[in-house]
């Protein structure tokens, strides 16, 4: 899945410039109207029209219109445009949503665009305006997710990356967004990297046992709720029972992403019956906290592909 592949690109700060013919990403603007203290993509830099000409011409079914916050690109229905002329299928804008107003949902439909990824870092006041540096701004944002989800069928995705200003929330947060946002496609829970501006911040970092029990109870309260949630970034063994949401997997079977110098090279992964298609810890996260919480992953590998291969994003849907 081309979306995906793009994204996770992103997420691993993986974007080089010198060959953007393989990926499905294009950057129109480098600024943000938002200030989260976890952005991995401040050192963004705008493409050339040679860059976006090699990217149009390169046959993608879907391709991803990134940042900074895209919305401020003031050309940027004339751009999707551009993009569905060459016979792209589907356009995705990854967006703090601030600035899409009704206006703008129509306006960027009517020209192409598929869907938007919000980025919604918290459902709660006091944590959205620590994460996203923004105070008074979660109405707004609300509201405007919400028109989005409205608009279109799987129009809307949240993105909410974990950190340890919301990782006790987590379980809320599926609720939350099950009662305001009717229509929505999926979560993408992301546990946080340090990268970015997370290397002064690293007291974002929250330990995985930790995270994995809130986690658990959020995975379970969506299947309950008929929406699915989508794990980045934590290792299977803290996954128990619901390894197949793992968005890393499909990534790794796919051989998409190279996740060498990346994660770490554990010794107890070694004997996971698991290990060939987790990714294991990041050496960041084993640099603050060690390797005493992991152990081997005991599940039924061949079940966990099989579902992961069905496709992820309808987990939970009930067809």
């Amino acid at each position: 899945m081309i979306f995906k592949q793009s994204l996770k690109k992103l997420l691993r700060h993986f974007i080089p410039r010198k060959d953007f013919s393989s990926q499905p990403i294009m950057f129109f603007n480098s600024k943000c109207n938002g200030r989260c203290i976890f952005c991995l993509a401040e050192n963004v830099v705008s493409m050339s029209k040679k860059e976006i000409n090699i990217v149009l011409n390169s046959g993608y079914d879907e391709i991803s219109i990134l940042g900074g916050e895209p919305l401020l690109c003031k050309e940027l229905e004339d751009r999707v445009r551009q993009i569905k002329e060459k016979g792209v299928k589907k356009v995705h804008v990854f967006t703090n949503g601030l600035l899409l107003s009704k206006e703008r949902l129509d306006s960027l439909m009517e020209a192409g665009v598929t869907s938007f990824n919000f980025n919604f870092p918290a459902h709660t006041p006091k944590e959205h305006e620590i994460m996203s540096g923004l105070p008074g701004n979660l109405p707004r944002q609300t509201e405007n997710i919400r028109r989005a989800c409205l608009k279109s069928k799987n129009a809307a995705t949240l993105v909410c990356v974990v950190t340890t200003v919301n990782y006790k929330l987590l379980q809320d947060y599926v609720i939350y967004a099950t009662e305001n946002f009717p229509g929505l496609f999926y979560i993408l829970f992301i546990f946080v990297k340090v990268s970015g501006r997370v290397n002064n911040n690293k007291w974002l970092l929250p330990n995985l046992t930790d995270t994995s029990r809130e986690m658990l109870k959020a995975l379970k309260t969506a299947k309950e709720k008929g929406i699915t949630c989508l794990i980045d970034g934590m290792p299977l063994c803290f996954l128990p029972g619901w390894e197949a949401y793992s968005w890393d997997i499909d990534n790794k079977l796919g051989g998409k992403i190279n996740y060498t110098g990346i994660n770490a090279d554990l010794e107890v992964c070694r004997h996971c019956e698991l290990s060939d298609i987790c990714v294991g810890p990041r050496k960041d996260y084993v640099e603050m906290y060690g390797d005493k919480e992991f152990k081997p992953a005991h599940a039924d590998k061949e079940e966990i592909i099989r579902l992961v291969k069905r496709g992820q994003v309808n987990l939970n849907t009930k067809n």
